[in-house]
């Protein structure tokens, strides 16, 4: 049985579970206990909550994965590239990638932190 540990973590990670489980409570956007209130805000909170979500999931995607968005952005095509589009809503990941080796410059040069990326985005798109 131990011996097929490394095959199910394996299995794991390529499936994308293995990041499920690293999340932890203190990351999470919003308390699940606190979901008492009226149906307009719920539904106000529960839009809020996922634009917080995803915005959460965008930056962790950045920080974890930037030096392969940058050097698919430098080639205008790639996973990660069209990956980071999805997250931020585009329509044409192709067409996003394309503009980001327009842009490489803008967006890349002298960065330092990550999440400094998604704000030149925002500002040159």
């Amino acid at each position: 049985m131990i011996k097929r540990a490394p095959h199910l973590l394996a299995a794991m990670l390529a499936s994308g579970l293995a990041g499920c489980m690293t999340t932890d409570a203190t990351t999470l956007p919003f308390d699940l206990a606190s979901t008492s209130g009226d149906a307009a805000s719920s539904a106000s909170s529960s839009t809020e909550g996922d634009d917080e979500t995803a915005s959460l999931r965008t930056r962790h995607y950045v920080r974890t994965q930037l030096d392969w968005i940058e050097r698919e952005a430098a080639g205008g095509e790639g996973e990660h590239i069209e990956t980071l589009a999805v997250l931020l809503g585009e329509e044409d990941p192709g067409a996003f990638a394309s503009w980001a080796q327009a842009h490489h410059g803008q967006l890349f040069s002298d960065l330092r932190e990550p999440e400094e990326l998604i704000a030149r985005i925002d500002a040159t798109r």
